[in-house]
């Protein structure tokens, strides 16, 4: 009787501590669960049908992801991922390769120091931003994109970014160094007005250093960098006001030089010219087609300046505020130094008789205007 009762007290015993493991696993999976509740959106890389599969092994097709789909990132292995996604009006959940929505499984995280668009895959449409202070992980290249994880509400997205936005914003030790080499880029952020914009960014960059948009470019220490300047201004202020990638490509390309984007806005109707000039180390040549009378600069232009008195353009400006006979421009690479510390300054220019010119420069003369099509 007494090895009977044994028995049973044993038996309960087990059981009492079956159910106390159980109760435990439980609740680590529901604990593992809510980690993971935060939602991952993103779109595959491929422009292509995506093959979906109903197991893990990848070898029993279920469906198909299209490039125009997005998916929610349910779980994601070195090999195989479980996403959901849209089929008809419903949604289906199934595994697909990692390597069709993810260049890595893992990388370094960043805090942004600015704000910068994302994209749904390299050379895609816009897919939203990546906002200053945002924890954001870096994962692979692809061209000159790189795919990057961002909190966005209610979760994660997994997004590509300009290589040249996310060395600035997230890797670039510029961030890092005195505050003079860098600005805020979100002064203009919440405005769809570009103009307002340019005017914002340059009064907010005034004092950086060429490193910056040297850096931003994907240019050498040595390169010149004022026409850089002022197209990083207005891009960067598009891209603020909500414009896609291609638009932005579109109406302020990215050029180095001053005389190339006077020859580009000039073959658009767009350039105007108070001057015939001619640039031997670009070959670009420029018939006058106006006069300071009859063209009246806009927030927003880039000016084309000559600071060495032979009627050439060897530096850019950008047009920040007008008033009159006379307007503002700020300038990258202005003063002494090399072409990498010079700073950014803000200038005021007056209408002459066949120029625009600066009362404390006198050789400095603004020989003509691009418009861009904002």
């Amino acid at each position: 009787m007494k090895n009977s009762t044994k028995i049973r007290n044993k038996i309960f015993s087990i059981a009492v501590a079956f159910s106390m493991v159980v109760g435990i696993m439980a609740g680590l999976k529901l604990n593992s669960s809510t980690s993971g509740a935060a939602t991952r959106k993103c779109y595959t890389i491929n422009t292509y049908n995506t093959r979906v599969y109903s197991n893990t092994a990848l070898t029993r097709g279920y469906g198909w992801i299209y490039p125009t789909d997005q998916v929610t990132v349910i779980l994601v292995t070195g090999r195989y991922s479980k996403v959901s996604y849209p089929a008809g009006n419903r949604t289906k959940t199934g595994y697909i390769p990692t390597s069709a929505i993810l260049t890595a499984t893992g990388g370094t995280t960043y805090t942004s120091r600015g704000r910068f668009n994302t994209y749904k895959r390299d050379g895609g449409s816009y897919y939203g931003y990546v906002a200053n202070g945002d924890n954001v992980m870096v994962l692979g290249n692809r061209g000159n994109y790189t795919q990057i994880k961002y909190p966005v509400s209610g979760g994660y997205k997994y997004a590509f970014a300009l290589s040249s936005d996310v060395e600035i914003n997230l890797k670039s030790s510029q961030h890092e160094n005195s505050s003079n080499t860098t600005f805020d880029q979100t002064v203009s952020a919440a405005s769809g007005d570009v103009k307002q914009n340019i005017y914002n960014l340059a009064q907010n960059s005034v004092g950086t250093n060429g490193r910056f948009y040297q850096k931003w470019y994907g240019v050498n220490s040595a390169t010149p960098y004022c026409a850089i300047y002022a197209v990083y201004i207005a891009r960067t202020a598009m891209a603020n006001a909500g414009y896609s990638n291609e638009r932005i490509n579109s109406i302020v390309p990215k050029y180095a030089s001053t005389s190339l984007w006077a020859k580009y806005y000039n073959n658009l109707g767009r350039f105007y010219s108070f001057a015939s000039w001619y640039n031997s180390g670009t070959k670009v040549s420029m018939n006058k087609n106006t006069t300071v009378d009859s063209y009246t600069p806009n927030v927003g232009d880039l000016a084309a300046i000559d600071n060495s008195g032979d009627i050439t353009p060897d530096h850019t400006g950008i047009v920040i505020a007008v008033n009159g006979n006379s307007l503002t421009m700020a300038e990258g690479n202005t003063g002494y130094g090399t072409n990498a510390t010079r700073k950014v300054k803000i200038y005021t220019y007056y209408k002459s008789g066949s120029y625009w010119y600066r009362s404390d420069y006198s050789r400095a003369h603004a020989i003509g205007f691009a418009n861009p099509a904002y």
